[in-house]
């Protein structure tokens, strides 16, 4: 499965309130993109498919199909870099945990970063870019919390990981049979968990490289995503076979079954205090779930086109997504 990006979509903020553009509508009038309660820059009508969001809340990259990565910064808006190398599409962008580094990989099998220089008006005279080539599109990415490696996956099905400033992996991890789409450490680095088209979540020890946990609840279910609450305790996974599932990171049992998505779900994310769950689909939702109770508490149409990746801001005040037709959007979900 390749998840593909265009970069360059509108941006729209809805609902928000400080330090954010805002309209008079309220959220509830922004659950319909057509309505003039959101206010958008850029091209409308492009597809993106993913984003990232730095981990100081400050920026947001988005990459695409005409390959490259678009930064912006999240208050304004405001274009900072609009990085391309060539055409082939992008399918991952990840920051590092200082918010200091950006990477991504795409269909050509480079992985690319870039180190950026905080506090400069034009970031392009400051950058640097490091790129590893690969014989295998780049399908998901994600550096480590401690910042010792960058983790990198794909259509072989085979985990790589760099430490950022040596060009050779230091790890490459066996295990899924066939693409892996989606990868996500653990708050502590201790674990990285991946899960791909094999219907496997695995969970893998980064002092020695082990598998140590695998788990399968559906062989016919090409997972697409997977995420580790930001207090480690759950793990939360889900794909084309429509149901989320939520576990225990520690005894491995079964917390939550979210079950409502008419469609494959291609995003999962949970809230800096681990009380939310946000989801994605190929129909054009997302939907917010109390991961606490197991319950949904609301369901937002962002597009008649999918929705390829939605995250919380850092701060949990808002919920970003990413869609076919709408751009890059911004909800303020219900407190």
């Amino acid at each position: 499965m390749k998840v593909v990006i265009l970069l360059g979509a509108a941006l729209c903020f809805c609902g928000c309130d400080s330090g954010l553009p805002r309209d008079a509508g309220s959220l509830r009038g922004c659950e319909s993109f057509r309505l003039p309660a959101c206010r958008t820059w850029g091209a409308s009508g492009e597809a993106v498919k993913n984003i990232a969001i730095s981990p100081d809340g400050k920026l947001v990259a988005s990459a695409g199909a005409a390959g490259g990565v678009v930064l912006r910064e999240f208050g304004s808006g405001a274009v900072l870099s609009d990085f391309r190398e060539n055409s082939m599409p992008v399918y991952a962008v990840s920051f590092s945990a200082d918010s200091k580094i950006l990477a991504w990989g795409g269909l050509d099998g480079k992985l690319r970063a870039r180190f950026l220089s905080a506090g400069q008006s034009d970031r392009k005279k400051t950058e640097k870019r490091i790129a590893k080539d690969a014989e295998w599109s780049v399908l998901g990415i994600k550096f480590s919390p401690d910042l010792k490696y960058l983790a990198a996956t794909g259509a072989d099905g085979l985990i790589r990981l760099w430490e950022p400033a040596f060009p050779a992996p230091a790890m490459i991890l066996h295990g899924h049979r066939g693409a892996v789409n989606a990868l996500d450490f653990s708050p502590d680095a201790k674990f990285l968990v991946s899960a791909g088209c094999d219907g496997v979540v695995a969970v893998w020890d980064m002092k020695t490289g082990n598998l140590v946990k695998m788990v399968r609840d559906d062989p016919a279910d090409c997972l697409m995503t997977v995420a580790f609450s930001r207090d480690g305790r759950y793990l939360a996974y889900a794909g084309y076979g429509k149901t989320i599932r939520v576990r225990d990171n520690f005894s491995g049992e079964r917390k939550c079954v979210f079950t409502g998505h008419a469609s494959g779900v291609t995003s999962l994310d949970f809230s800096a205090d681990s009380s939310r769950l946000v989801s994605s689909d190929l129909d054009g939702e997302i939907r917010v779930w109390d991961a606490e109770k197991c319950s949904r508490e609301r369901k937002i149409k962002v597009s008649d086109s999918a929705v390829y990746s939605v995250k919380f801001t850092p701060d949990g005040k808002y919920l970003v997504c990413a869609s076919g037709n709408a751009g890059v959007r911004i909800f303020q979900p219900l407190k």
